[in-house]
C-alpha cells in the first residue's frame, strides 16, 4: 500500500487513506508509462522469485555426498535451458535450479518470470530427507533424481512421503490435522483462522435446501465460501477466528467432511515466545496427496513485552528449523493416526491459550 500510494505522490496525485490496495492499483494502472516508470517496475518482477510453501519425501537409504553431487553435475551439463548449480553444506547436498516460468494468463510484459527451485538432500546416518518447493519444477526436480539414484544402485530405494490417501475414514484424516496444530511441540495452540474441508467420497452429500444452506453458512464471525458441483456443496473454505469451536465446523464434521487444509498460530515455548503463522495442506484434496507446508510470518514481543501488532517475516534460519521441525512433526501424526482404530473422532485441541 505504501508503495501505492507514493507512486501516486510523484505523479501529484494524493489518494485517500481509505483507498484499498486494488482500487489503488485500478487507478494507477489508467496512468501512462514511459520507459524510466516501468524500468523500476520490470526491476523488482525480475528479482527471483522463491515458493512459499515446501514439501519433503524420505528416501531409507544412506546416500552420499558424492552420489549426490555428481547427478547434479550430470543435470546440469544436459540442461538446455535452466541453470542448476550444486554446493555442500556440512553433510547436505544443495541443489539450486534457475528457470524461466512463461505464464500466459498475465500480459506479455509479465509473461516471462525468472524462478529459483532450492533442493536440498538432508543426509542422515539412516535415510535421507529431500526437502524441495511444492511446485510442479521442484517435483520435477526431485522425481528426475529419485530415477537417476535408483539406476545407479542395485538395492530398490524405499521412498515415504506424507499421504494420507489409504486411510479413507474422514474423522481419521481430519484427526491428522487437529493433531498437527494443537499437538506442536514445545508451543500452544493459539488460533485456527483459515481451513478447507473436502466432502468425503465415500458417503456423498445429499442436496440441501436454500434454508438448511443458509442456516449452515451464517455463523457469525466465520466467513465461508463454497465449491458445489450439480446443486451438492463438495468444499468448504472457512475463514475467522477460533474454527474449531465453531458450530459450522462441528456440523461439517458430523455431515463427513474432512480438513484438507489447515492455518494455524502457535505460541513457542522459549525466549520471546513468539506467535508462528503455520499452513498445512494437501495438492491433492480428494486423495490427501502431495502434502505441502509453511511458516512465513511471526509476531514478536517489543523490548516492552508486548507483542508487535503485525507478523512479520521470518529470518531464513528460523524459518529452515520451524520447516525441520513441522515436517518432523507431521511424519509422527502420520503415524499416530495410523495406528488408531477406525471411526474416532478427531482430537479436541486445547484453545485455552490467548488469541494471537
Amino acid at each position: 500500500m505504501r508503495a501505492l500510494f507514493e507512486e501516486g505522490r510523484k505523479r501529484s496525485i494524493l489518494y485517500s487513506v481509505r483507498e484499498d490496495e486494488e482500487s489503488l492499483a485500478r487507478k494507477l494502472s489508467r496512468q501512462i508509462y514511459g520507459f524510466s516508470e516501468l524500468q523500476p517496475i520490470e526491476d523488482y518482477f525480475s528479482q527471483v522469485a522463491r515458493t512459499d510453501k515446501t514439501s519433503s519425501i524420505e528416501i531409507e537409504a544412506l546416500l552420499t555426498q558424492q552420489e549426490i553431487k555428481q547427478i547434479a553435475d550430470e543435470l546440469a551439463e544436459v540442461a538446455a535451458e535452466d541453470e542448476i548449480t550444486s554446493y555442500l553444506d556440512g553433510t547436505n547436498v544443495v541443489v539450486n535450479t534457475l528457470y524461466t516460468k512463461t505464464d500466459y494468463s498475465r500480459n506479455r510484459f509479465r509473461q516471462r518470470q525468472p524462478k529459483q527451485a532450492v533442493v536440498r538432500f538432508d543426509v542422515r546416518t539412516d535415510k535421507t530427507v529431500i526437502v524441495l518447493p511444492a511446485t510442479t519444477k521442484g517435483r520435477e526436480i526431485a522425481s528426475t533424481f529419485r530415477d537417476r539414484l535408483q539406476t545407479s544402485r542395485t538395492d530398490e530405494l524405499v521412498i515415504h512421503e506424507i499421504d494420507l490417501s489409504s486411510i479413507i475414514d474422514p474423522s481419521m484424516r481430519s484427526a491428522f490435522f487437529t493433531s498437527l496444530s494443537s499437538n506442536y511441540p514445545h508451543a500452544t495452540l493459539s488460533d485456527v483462522t483459515r481451513m478447507k474441508l473436502q466432502a468425503s467420497t465415500r458417503d456423498l452429500p445429499t442436496d440441501m435446501d436454500s434454508e438448511e444452506e443458509e442456516d449452515l453458512l451464517s455463523e457469525a464471525g466465520v466467513e465461508a465460501v463454497e465449491e458445489t458441483a450439480g446443486g451438492v456443496l463438495r468444499a468448504i473454505s472457512l475463514t475467522g477466528s477460533q474454527l474449531f469451536g465453531t458450530s459450522i465446523f462441528q456440523q461439517l464434521r458430523t455431515r463427513n467432511f474432512f480438513i484438507t487444509s489447515l492455518t494455524w498460530r502457535s505460541r513457542l515455548e522459549g525466549t520471546g515466545n513468539p506467535v508462528v503463522e503455520f499452513n498445512a495442506e494437501f495438492e491433492d484434496p480428494e486423495n490427501c496427496r502431495l502434502f505441502r507446508y509453511s511458516a512465513n510470518v511471526w509476531r514478536v514481543r517489543r523490548v516492552t513485552g508486548e507483542y508487535n501488532e503485525s507478523f512479520t517475516p521470518i529470518p531464513p534460519a528460523e524459518r529452515l528449523k520451524l520447516l525441520n521441525e513441522l515436517y518432523a512433526h507431521a511424519a509422527a501424526c502420520v503415524k499416530e493416526i495410523g495406528t488408531k482404530p477406525a471411526s474416532v473422532d478427531p482430537i479436541e485441541p486445547d484453545l485455552s491459550g490467548e488469541n494471537a
